[in-house]
């Protein structure tokens, strides 16, 4: 007949509780994007501030002073505006 022998083993710890902890991606898809977008602007001297800015040039700015010199025109319509008056002289 065969024989079997048990053993039971029993193991303790020193303190009974442990430290979990949760392990995760240093950076995150927007801060990739983020990091990427101030390279490239630090990189080509480009920022969204000068996009903004160039934007405000080509658009809102001249129709702001087309309609500053219309209010001016129709304000003063018999005289001539004093930003549009140019003065030639001849000199012999």
């Amino acid at each position: 007949m065969d024989k079997y022998y048990i053993t039971t083993l029993a193991i303790y710890f020193k303190e009974s509780y442990f430290i979990t902890s949760k392990r995760s991606e240093l950076y995150g898809w927007v801060d990739f994007l983020a990091n990427c977008g101030g390279l490239f602007g630090l990189f080509m001297g480009v920022s969204i501030l000068s996009l903004l800015e160039i934007f405000y040039f080509l658009t809102i700015r001249p129709f702001s002073v087309r309609r500053k010199i219309r209010i001016a025109e129709q304000r003063l319509p018999n005289e001539v505006h004093n930003s549009l008056l140019a003065v030639v002289t001849k000199v012999e």
